[in-house]
């Protein structure tokens, strides 16, 4: 009801009667209310401007900001929300704080990585790890403390277990002549104490090995770039030098051209004046926002090991070994190596979108949104960001 009287009303020859028969199902239908919660939704979003466009021309953000809208109007007594902030400007994180706030009826189930949106919104958190839930009340804040608790209790608990077990193994060491006369049910226990006495699996440290390819002081150089889209200026009369070991974040409101501004650099979008000059040995590897096409039937291990061979100095027999390394370093489990991408979550496809590029050890690294739906923990992150 509500899209056809939007129709009605915005339609370029107005039609009377098609008029009346919209705003008449808008009546027996109740539309009036999700009309005025969907202007209201748009305008506190900043897409009131883009209910004409089509989809496929809206950048990340706004496509993000559009998809929430679109929750939010429906007034869901149970809301779920998939890394939500992913693509967003800051203040459209506030707005989408300010508005799941002030729905005191609605339930809020929220995958996020984003710490300041889980502290502002969040009154419990619950946490997957190691296959176990664990539910900590408060925000997350409140939970960086009862996990720091939960850990010291558990320590504890291993410390005491590893004693037990000590004293269990000298027993089980015997001679079978020296525990006949105990229970089957002691046997038993000391297996499952074996199993808990055993230190927890650490994540290996993510190390990239860098190649020896010589790079100059400059890697690449805009000169006088100008670009337009119609009216829209995005760059006018700029000049930059981008040098060796330089780490360089773009900043800006969700549309302004962000991503636009480094498919210039890597030659993806041509620029209406100016020039954009890499250096001679510069291989760009781009992580883009929007994620790779990947072959939903190819094995993880497959995908990885074609990357190797495709990589110069790689062969077929150093390519397992090296391959096998990389999963481990990407924090795949064995277990899933053997998966198809299609059964992959989508962290772990960003993974191996990230994999992909940084296996070629390129220079410059351009990430599109790279922490967007994070493919590895906080450690391996920052860890990934000194090198």
């Amino acid at each position: 009801a509500v899209r056809r009287y939007c129709r009605a009303v915005s339609a370029l020859e107005f039609d009377e009667d098609e008029f009346n028969a919209a705003s008449a199902e808008m009546e027996a239908r109740d539309g009036w209310p999700i009309l005025t919660k969907a202007d209201e939704v748009a305008t506190r979003l900043r897409v009131s401007h883009l209910k004409e466009m089509p989809l496929a021309k809206l950048s990340g953000g706004e496509r993000k900001r559009v998809a929430l809208g679109a929750a939010l109007v429906q007034t869901p007594d149970v809301l779920l929300l998939d890394e939500p902030t992913n693509h967003l400007d800051l203040e459209a994180i506030r707005l989408l704080s300010d508005l799941v706030g002030e729905e005191k009826k609605m339930t809020v189930l929220c995958i996020t990585h984003d710490r300041s949106f889980l502290n502002e919104v969040c009154d419990r958190i619950l946490e997957l790890d190691g296959g176990s839930l664990y539910g900590y009340d408060g925000n997350y804040a409140d939970y960086l403390e009862g996990k720091e608790a939960r850990l010291a209790n558990e320590d504890a608990t291993l410390s005491s277990t590893k004693k037990k077990f000590a004293s269990e193994l000298a027993w089980m060491r015997k001679q079978p002549s020296g525990r006949q006369s105990k229970s089957k049910a002691r046997q038993e226990a000391f297996f499952k104490l074996q199993k808990m006495a055993k230190p927890k699996r650490v994540d290996p440290s993510l190390t990239l090995t860098n190649d020896d390819r010589r790079l100059g002081g400059n890697i690449l150089k805009m000169e006088h770039v100008s670009l337009k889209f119609g009216d829209r200026v995005m760059l006018e009369d700029f000049s930059y030098d981008f040098n060796a070991g330089d780490t360089i974040g773009i900043v800006g409101a969700n549309g302004v051209g962000k991503s636009t501004f480094l498919k210039m650099l890597c030659g993806r979008q041509p620029v209406d004046s100016g020039t954009v000059e890499p250096g001679e040995t510069v291989s760009f590897g781009i992580y883009d926002q929007m994620g790779m096409v990947l072959d939903d039937d190819q094995r993880v291990m497959d995908f990885v090991k074609q990357r190797v061979l495709a990589r110069d100095g790689s062969t077929m027999a150093e390519a397992p070994g090296e391959v096998r390394t990389i999963l481990k370093q990407f924090q795949f489990p064995k277990e899933r190596w053997n998966e198809r991408i299609l059964r992959l979550s989508g962290g772990e496809r960003r993974r191996l979108q990230l994999l992909s590029v940084l296996i070629l050890n390129p220079n410059p690294d351009v990430n599109d949104r790279s922490l967007a739906s994070p493919p590895l923990t906080s450690a391996h992150i920052h860890h990934l960001a000194d090198q």
